[in-house]
């Protein structure tokens, strides 16, 4: 038995995967953040989903359009997240289904190896976060909330997902976002590269340069790692490793500085201080802030 055949869900309700998603993710920058932890291979999963969402009947719908069209122009800003949840009510809206074969091109796994998703898709069934959900009047609040309705495979192996409609507004990301190359978010090896990465793009923007400083203790929590993680290498192994990754694999090149608390047995770590500058001398990707991030709070 596969494990859709007791899930009741129309297939023909459900958009195929948009053409164009397979080269920007749009992450909203209320991610980064945002607390949770997840493999590897199950962010990849995740974020691939997210990026080929097609989400041009919710931008084409007639009850929306009087809220995206104002004077022949497109306008995100009078939508809410309530806009995203109402019209995403039915489960069928809120699917994806992605071809194994397609998934296992796209991060490069082998060609019969139809199992290598199976513990993302398990991880991604009991997925929470916490992270910052607006109400109705923009107010923000830390919040913890399931991401995925269902996720499993049909008799062909492809994946299905559901997303929640509690979480399907970050899947749309119209709206204080940043854009990021897919190829280079699922070419990352280490699983705290694509959140350092999403970081760096959200800081520098369109600039050239950019620097933050972030909290030991803010860093672990992003991270849910535990006081040992903090204790035993973590300069190498939570921070130096996964920015030479970026450096590697990305149009950015990042630096770390660590500052010590000289007044503490043992001189610990206290804070990370990132020093970002483009490889490049102008910006390949979309880079939009809504209203809410036109300042920057505190890494």
């Amino acid at each position: 038995m596969t494990d859709t055949a007791k899930l009741e869900l129309d297939f023909d309700m459900i958009n195929p995967p948009h053409e164009d998603g397979v080269k920007v993710l749009r992450l909203r920058n209320e991610f980064a953040f945002s607390t949770f932890s997840l493999n590897i291979q199950t962010q990849r999963l995740l974020f691939i989903s997210m990026s080929l969402f097609d989400i041009n009947d919710f931008l084409s719908s007639s009850e929306n359009y009087n809220l995206l069209n104002t004077n022949g122009k497109r306008d995100f800003s009078g939508l809410t997240d309530q806009n995203y949840r109402d019209f995403y009510w039915c489960k069928e809206y809120r699917a994806i289904i992605l071809l194994m074969k397609m998934l296992l091109n796209y991060t490069k796994t082998s060609s019969r190896n139809y199992a290598c998703f199976d513990k993302a898709i398990e991880e991604l069934r009991t997925f929470t976060m916490d992270i910052d959900v607006p109400d109705c009047t923009g107010k923000r609040s830390k919040q913890n909330i399931k991401v995925i309705d269902y996720c499993g495979k049909t008799e062909n192996n492809d994946v299905v997902m559901i997303f929640s409609q509690k979480f399907i507004p970050y899947v749309l990301s119209l709206r204080g976002y940043t854009s990021l190359d897919l190829a280079t978010m699922i070419s990352f090896k280490n699983k705290y590269s694509l959140r350092y990465y999403h970081w760096f793009s959200l800081r520098i923007g369109s600039k050239p340069s950019a620097s933050f400083e972030i909290n030991i203790s803010e860093l672990r929590n992003r991270f849910e790692l535990d006081e040992l993680a903090c204790t035993r290498h973590f300069w190498q192994r939570i921070v130096i490793k996964s920015i030479n990754e970026v450096n590697e694999k990305s149009d950015l090149e990042v630096d770390a500085k660590a500052i010590k608390n000289r007044y503490k047995k043992g001189k610990p770590i206290e804070k990370v201080k990132f020093f970002i500058n483009r490889k490049i001398s102008e910006s390949n990707y979309e880079f939009a802030l809504g209203e809410e991030y036109d300042c920057l709070p505190e890494f």
